[in-house]
């Protein structure tokens, strides 16, 4: 396991250097603010396995997700990365599980209209593709947008029916001005990504949109911004502006992710029921298989 330490100020690289010393399959490599993007990529040059997962510091990791995805990437040569479903929560509360699309056609799908449909945190990647797209778009935020529609490229995405991971949300970088730069990135990034790197250039990009696209951008980042504050200081019960009036003016913003959302959940039982005994099953035989081995 390699972590990295991209600049941290507080207690961090003491506890690290602590925890590497007693568990040698556990190395910390140290970086000077780089940014995520580089600090993947970083990462990446720090290991050398045939596939690579990876997940953010502050969320958790549910056991069997690792043999599930390599069982998946082993059965599959054609994947060149694949997620999973997660569990959000705010604080010690549990929010909701995902309702991912699991196949190639739809996550792409879903990527070029600027969707969340494979979460970056929950990946497992075959490392030969990686390389082959250049690892990270170090230019922005969005690297993981650019990331999974140059991965298309080069081999299929998928996410498995399970939740591997719980995802934190929290306040950090949820303003709307933030969200707009990662909604134009993302909107870049469909818009270039069968294009070579670099051919147009977010500064041309960002030139060529006109004003009811910068409104449309805007529309979204702002939408994003009230449903994640929303969530928070409604399950963290905080007393600002009224939690779901921010739901509700979210959900008006932004009537498509609405629809989605309320879509991903109208999955008929039988096929939701199906999908959970599905999912015990390969609980149970990667269970079995780790036992053998």
């Amino acid at each position: 396991m390699v972590v990295i330490d991209d600049g941290s100020s507080d207690e961090s690289a003491a506890w690290l250097a602590e925890f590497c010393g007693a568990h040698d399959r556990v190395r910390v490599h140290t970086t000077s603010g780089l940014g995520l993007a580089a600090a993947l990529n970083a990462g990446l040059a720090q290991t050398d396995s045939e596939y690579v997962a990876r997940m953010d510091a502050d969320d958790i990791w549910i056991r069997g997700r690792l043999e599930r995805q390599i069982s998946a990437m082993q059965g599959d040569s054609r994947i060149a990365a694949v997620g999973c479903q997660i569990i959000r929560f705010v604080g010690g509360k549990e929010l909701s599980t995902t309702h991912l699309p699991r196949d190639h056609d739809a996550i792409v799908h879903a990527l070029q209209r600027g969707h969340h449909a494979i979460c970056h945190a929950s990946v497992m990647m075959r490392r030969s593709n990686t390389e082959q797209i250049g690892g990270y778009w170090e230019e922005g935020v969005a690297e993981d947008s650019d990331l999974f529609l140059r991965l298309s490229l080069t081999g299929t995405l998928a996410n498995l029916p399970f939740a591997g991971l719980k995802v934190r949300i929290h306040g950090s970088g949820i303003n709307a001005k933030r969200q707009f730069d990662v909604q134009k990135f993302m909107a870049y990034s469909a818009a270039t990504y069968r294009r070579p790197r670099g051919a147009v250039t977010i500064q041309q990009y960002d030139q060529q949109l006109n004003a009811l696209q910068r409104l449309d951008l805007r529309r979204k980042a702002l939408g994003l911004s009230l449903y994640r504050r929303g969530l928070i200081d409604l399950h963290e019960e905080r007393v600002r502006l009224s939690p779901r009036l921010q739901l509700a003016a979210s959900a008006a913003l932004m009537p498509e992710r609405s629809l989605q959302r309320v879509t991903r959940r109208l999955v008929p039982k039988a096929e939701a029921g199906e999908l959970s005994r599905r999912a015990r099953t390969e609980a149970f035989l990667s269970d079995l298989d780790a036992d053998i081995a």
